[in-house]
């Protein structure tokens, strides 16, 4: 007797799809070559792309900079590679997790299925508490994070890297550089970004002097060994002597300190910078008196970073932006609402405010602080709330080219930036447009696709992009029982010859 036997065998089909790398049009830096750098296209597939030459990537701005320069983050600064691209490694105190090496070299947790875990031999997520799960038992609490970059105290030359089973493993930078703290990376050594190594500062006084304390005739400071000024007292009933240089009787003879002292425009050691001219700045000496100085050839003086920076570079924010002057140096002005206060107008034209003596008040007439409700009083009146704060720049709206300035009496004087410059709403002053400081211009991005161009769609053949004339992909549809040709750039009927992109 003849048997069939028919087997009927059935095959699920399984799509799996990987996570994208990226963001279509995403810029992303290539490790250990600064002039190379990723496109991340419209497929979310990276693209290798190269900077013209004497450029590398900064993998801040995101963009091509001048190599060396201020701007270049990349040629500049290393930081050595916790693991290998593609690697898969295990996360202490968690089985159920695992960390994969992205394309950057950059630690990326991931999480195995439910009910199994990761084990560290295989490499690869197994059934939990099966004889392939090595990870499931103790683990010991974790000194530091997987990945983590930390400084070596006394040595700034050398660092430790926590490696993924959490052990610290001692690093030394390459020849001419330190370990940064604060970056986490090797810098350059006493460059700007060396926050380790020992930087000497000019020095202000001479061993074993002695100096006296502005406002404070009963005090001086003396100069030690490091160069640094330590506050002394004299005897009681004593004060210090600026000519003599000791403590003598107070209202003696010798006393040449006790006397009216007016107040200190600035800080002993402070850095002010010069107005209308960025290539000069003031040092306040000992006696809080301003010392004009020059910066080197090629570099102007920051008021922000207090120190001198390479000129038009991205921390040169005294060139490329110019702040109009509320008030004239030393000029004394009403503060509205409250007459026993006043702004006195100082060195960098900006409004400090001060105060009357206890009974006082400003007479914005007299210019002085005369006594209150006397026949020198014309401030000691009704006054109505303010719009603004005196010396306050604001943006004008719907006009970057233009701004408000707030006068020291409260009202709005609307000015005009130069050409070429626009009005920064951060940075309270007039930048150069479409510059990187300039925040009100708009900026556009570098396109990622070409207008009137139809593109594929990854894991979807009936959808297709469509990239339109402001630079913006569009998704789109086939019509029904049709799909899009990748290669002849249209929808065809589906599993047609045409047909490139359905499966099969």
């Amino acid at each position: 007797m003849l048997m069939h036997v028919n087997f009927l065998i059935c095959i699920h089909s399984i799509t799996v799809t990987k996570p994208s790398p990226c963001t279509s049009g995403e810029l992303l830096p290539k490790k250990d070559n600064c002039s190379f750098y990723f496109l991340c296209g419209y497929n979310n597939e990276l693209q290798e792309k190269q900077c013209e030459t004497g450029k590398v990537f900064s993998p801040a701005r995101k963009q091509c900079v001048q190599k060396y320069s201020l701007q270049d983050d990349c040629s500049q600064v290393t930081k050595p590679s916790a693991c290998t691209v593609g690697e898969l490694l295990p996360k202490k105190d968690n089985c159920s997790s695992y960390l994969l090496c992205g394309y950057n070299n950059e630690l990326q947790e991931k999480q195995c299925e439910a009910g199994k875990a990761f084990s560290p031999t295989r490499k690869q997520c197994v059934q939990k508490y099966s004889h392939q799960d090595d990870c499931s038992q103790g683990t010991k609490s974790s000194p530091c994070t997987s990945g983590e970059l930390l400084p070596k105290k006394d040595n700034c030359s050398f660092f430790f890297l926590c490696v993924y089973n959490n052990e610290l493993h001692e690093k030394q930078c390459e020849m001419g550089k330190v370990f940064s703290p604060t970056r986490k990376q090797c810098v350059l050594k006493y460059s700007l970004q060396d926050d380790c190594s020992q930087g000497t500062k000019p020095s202000s006084c001479s061993q074993g002097e002695l100096l006296p304390k502005k406002d404070n005739c009963s005090s001086y400071f003396l100069c030690d060994y490091n160069y640094e000024l330590q506050e002394k007292q004299c005897e009681t009933g004593k004060v210090f002597s600026p000519a003599r240089k000791q403590c003598v009787q107070k209202y003696g003879v010798q006393d040449d300190c006790s006397q009216v002292t007016k107040p200190s425009p600035c800080t002993f050691g402070e850095f002010l910078p010069k107005k209308d001219n960025c290539s000069f700045y003031f040092l306040c000496g000992y006696n809080n008196e301003l010392q004009e100085k020059q910066c080197e050839a090629g570099k102007v003086f920051s008021p922000a970073r207090k120190q001198c920076v390479q000129k038009y570079s991205l921390q040169d924010d005294c060139s490329q932006g110019t702040k109009p002057v509320p008030c004239t140096y030393g000029e004394l002005l009403p503060k509205k609402d409250n007459c026993s206060s006043y702004f006195l107008c100082g060195y960098n034209n900006e409004l400090q405010e001060k105060r009357c003596e206890m009974g006082k008040v400003f007479s914005p007439t007299r210019k002085q602080c005369v006594q209150k409700y006397g026949l020198q009083d014309d401030c000691s009146q009704v006054i109505k709330p303010i719009p603004c704060i005196p010396g306050e720049f604001l943006p004008k709206k719907d006009n970057c080219n233009s701004y408000f300035l707030c006068g020291y009496d409260y009202k709005l004087q609307e000015k005009q930036c130069m050409p070429g410059k626009v009005f920064s709403p951060t940075r309270k002053q007039c930048v150069q447009k479409n510059g990187l400081q300039d925040d009100c211009s708009q900026v556009t991005k570098p396109s990622p696709c070409t207008p009137d161009t139809l593109l594929p769609m990854k894991n979807d053949c009936s959808s297709y992009f469509f990239c339109d004339y402001n630079y913006e992909l569009q998704e789109k549809q086939c019509e029904t029982g049709k799909v899009f040709s990748p290669t002849r750039k249209q929808c065809v009927q589906k599993y047609s010859i045409q047909d490139d992109c359905s499966p099969g």
